[in-house]
């Protein structure tokens, strides 16, 4: 066997040698095909994955985000906190989520002051704020920085301007629920950097600054510590807070194939919060609200599923006119090994090799023409698709294409790799059993 795998080896390596321009038009038409095979799974995902991109991209923030609120009583935030995170989790298993965390005061306060209209305030704990607006002047708020009685906040330039405060003023309020007056000193002013990222969403008031009704005007909020309103610094005793989780699903890992499976997953995140609240503790339950659901994403993901369809409609009529072209070219290139190949396949019977040498034979030569090609070709296929994002007509409308190597371009290529090879191998295979060794008589 060792002896004939030589033999073969070198009569393959011979034949090569001698055949090097056909061999090289053979090889040059199987790889054509071999990549037009692997890249038309890779182009289809490619475009409708951009596609999606784009519209989940471009869609505003508020169709994006995932909105969670309940009132609750301070001293159960900390677990109604781990109860939301998990159903998040939960929900969003694949893609990930970015959660932001708001506490605010669920009483309003009013600013004791000379103005003619009543000035309302609020207090507010967006966690993370530091990282979505620039301090102008003065520090963020912090439980090292009150001083005495008075309770330190921050607020915002328009805010500020409205009311005709810098740091360091005082403001006094009164807390329309239980009467009590009290004191805050301003320690930073600030102002937003992007209104329009999700992490203002569901709080115009902290963007704006001010906000008129015909009776009052409502400026702010002041924004404090959190512990302030879990009631840890002692400045106030909040009988209850608004808690806010903003949500916002890593649309940028979702693939095509998962953004039906994501829209089921957030539908059933109301009733995965009921089913959770069941589980707080009876205090906390007894505290707490129905947990208020807001959002336009799954209705978002629905529509672009229906427009993927469409799309994926389109493509599948391409990579069949694909396919076609490719095994007319792998038909084409079995031709040529067919044709080069004949006589020389009955010289070798009339020498006396056996069927299953001659087939062994054949089936060698094939593979070393096939398998390099089948190799390379799916990166041969990524690299060109590459190439055609970035000049082709995608690029006028700025549609990133990013084509790696799937898995359906390396099963496609695996299987056309095989049939070429038996259609390589096949007149061995059927001069075999149509002629009669002459040495066997």
């Amino acid at each position: 066997m060792v002896a004939f795998v030589r033999a073969a080896g070198r009569i393959v390596v011979r034949r090569l040698i001698d055949d090097w321009l056909m061999l090289t038009v053979l090889t040059a038409t199987v790889l054509a095909a071999m990549v037009q095979l692997a890249a038309a799974p890779m182009y289809r995902d490619a475009v409708t994955t951009g596609a999606m991109q784009r519209i989940l991209a471009d869609a505003p923030a508020a169709d994006t985000t995932i909105v969670v609120e309940t009132r609750a009583a301070p001293e159960h935030h900390a677990e109604i906190d781990t109860t939301v995170s998990g159903s998040v989790e939960g929900v969003t298993t694949g893609v990930g989520s970015l959660v932001t965390r708001r506490l605010a005061s669920a009483s309003s306060y009013d600013l004791l002051s000379d103005s003619s209209k009543p000035i309302v305030m609020s207090l507010s704990a967006p966690v993370g704020i530091e990282d979505h607006a620039g301090l102008l002047d003065g520090l963020w708020p912090s439980p090292e920085e009150r001083d005495g009685a008075a309770l330190v906040a921050a607020i915002s330039q328009r805010a500020a301007d409205e009311l005709g405060v810098a740091v360091g003023d005082e403001l006094k309020l009164n807390d329309r629920r239980s009467g009590r007056h009290f004191t805050v000193r301003l320690v930073g002013v600030f102002e937003v950097s992007d209104p329009t990222s999700p992490f203002w969403l569901d709080d115009d008031l902290l963007t704006v600054g001010v906000s008129e009704t015909l009776s009052t005007t409502a400026v702010g909020p002041l924004v404090v510590d959190p512990s302030v309103l879990l009631g840890e610094s002692g400045a106030i005793q909040p009988a209850r807070l608004v808690a806010t989780w903003l949500i916002e699903p890593r649309l940028d890992r979702l693939t095509v194939d998962a953004v039906d499976d994501l829209r089921r997953s957030l539908d059933r995140l109301p009733d995965e919060l009921e089913r959770a609240s069941l589980r707080l503790s009876p205090e906390a339950t007894s505290t707490t609200s129905a947990f208020d659901v807001t959002s336009l994403l799954p209705e978002l993901l629905l529509d672009t599923n229906r427009s993927l369809a469409v799309t994926r409609s389109g493509l599948y009529a391409v990579v069949a006119q694909l396919a076609l072209l490719a095994a007319l070219a792998l038909a084409i290139a079995a031709g040529l090994l067919i044709d080069t190949r004949r006589r020389e396949t009955t010289l070798l019977e009339a020498r006396g090799i056996s069927r299953r040498q001659l087939i062994a034979f054949a089936l060698l030569e094939a593979a070393v023409l096939v398998v390099p090609v089948a190799v390379v070709a799916p990166w041969v296929a990524a690299a060109l698709l590459r190439l055609v994002g970035r000049v082709g007509p995608l690029a006028t409308i700025d549609l990133a294409v990013d084509a790696p190597v799937n898995r359906e371009a390396l099963i496609t290529v695996g299987i056309a790799a095989v049939i070429t090879i038996v259609l390589l191998a096949w007149p061995s295979v059927r001069a075999t059993t149509s002629i009669t060794n002459p040495l066997s008589h």
